[in-house]
């Protein structure tokens, strides 16, 4: 069957008979013969199109339409009413409610076809065009997001390497003044780009059991200066560690096929293999038992919320590092009191 079609119409003969024509015509027809129960009925149905009287019993036709124009699940419903009331004042109310067209009674059942035929295939295709914004719209966003997460991962990392990096700022800048100022600054812009996410929230702390005094880290993130840092973090807080390095994540999939460490340190952000991507093929390779931590400067709640459905990443800690973050993540995972 075709498109369904409400009939709201009191007079019950009548009612049937354009039911009984609507099905010739291939269209799925309901008939009621009042708004109250009528609208009942759409509390959980959504027609394609509503025949509606002016006249009824009880409420009118007008609060009928009224109420369905006003409701976000009804209001792109078109409306025809059908009714022997043929007032100027009347068929502008119609019109002035959102009501698409006016047939007086009596009517030539063409001029009926005709209407119904004319307001489907314009309600189908104000539909296509919302379907169409949407899809611009949800690509616009994403396109939105991936822009915010390229920004926000550069100004974090490059505003970490100045703080990081206050040798060099002390050998390269003379001036005091001015070394206050780059400092100053470079902090202003990391309370900026964290306060788009929630990734660096305290974890609670949890203890777990132990997995040996000689622990044995992959990092992996494509920042060479990043590898640096964690590499520092592991061996100042480690008094026994093993740290690999890989700034290739396709270099560190081939090494975990042959060597088990305790915890891997993940980038999400990398090029040609990303964090997803790699932990994909950890699944693949029968890998996902090695536990991971993401740390990355993402902001992005969709990448932050995919992250959760891989059981092995048991912890996300932001970039800028925050030391006393990692440390809390990594005792919740070794079970150490660091």
């Amino acid at each position: 069957m075709g498109e369904s079609i409400l009939v709201i119409e009191d007079n019950q003969a009548l009612g049937e008979t354009i039911v009984s024509y609507l099905s010739e015509k291939k269209f799925t027809a309901t008939h009621f013969l009042n708004g109250e129960d009528a609208l009942l009925y759409l509390e959980i149905n959504s027609p394609d199109l509503i025949i509606c009287d002016i006249m009824l019993p009880g409420i009118s036709g007008i609060q009928v339409a009224k109420r369905l124009k006003s409701r976000p699940k009804t209001t792109m419903i078109p409306i025809i009413f059908l009714s022997a009331v043929s007032y100027t004042t009347t068929n502008r109310e119609a019109f002035n409610i959102g009501v698409e067209d006016f047939i007086t009674k009596p009517f030539n059942f063409n001029e009926l076809h005709d209407s119904i035929t004319t307001r489907l295939a314009k309600a189908k295709s104000i539909k296509l065009k919302i379907k169409n914004l949407e899809r611009e719209k949800e690509k616009f966003e994403k396109k939105v997001a991936k822009l915010n997460n390229i920004i926000n991962h550069q100004i974090r990392n490059s505003a970490a390497k100045i703080l990081e990096s206050k040798d060099l700022i002390d050998l390269e800048v003379q001036h005091e003044d001015l070394k206050k100022i780059l400092i100053n600054e470079t902090s202003q812009i990391l309370k900026v780009t964290q306060g788009f996410s929630e990734v660096n929230q305290i974890p609670q702390k949890i203890k777990t059991p132990k997995f040996g005094e000689n622990y044995t880290f992959f990092v992996v993130d494509d920042d060479v200066f990043y590898l640096r840092v964690i590499e520092r973090f592991l061996e100042l807080t480690f008094k026994k560690v093993n740290i690999k390095l890989y700034s290739k994540p396709g270099e560190a999939l081939h090494k975990l096929e042959t060597f088990n460490p305790n915890v891997i340190i993940l980038d999400i952000n990398m090029p040609i293999i990303n964090g997803f991507e790699f932990l994909e093929e950890m699944q693949k390779k029968e890998l996902s038992h090695i536990p991971v931590i993401v740390h990355s400067s993402s902001s992005n709640p969709y990448e932050i919320k995919r992250i959760t459905n891989f059981d092995n990443v048991k912890g996300f800690v932001g970039k800028p590092l925050k030391p006393e973050l990692m440390k809390i993540s990594l005792t919740n995972l070794l079970g150490d009191d660091l």
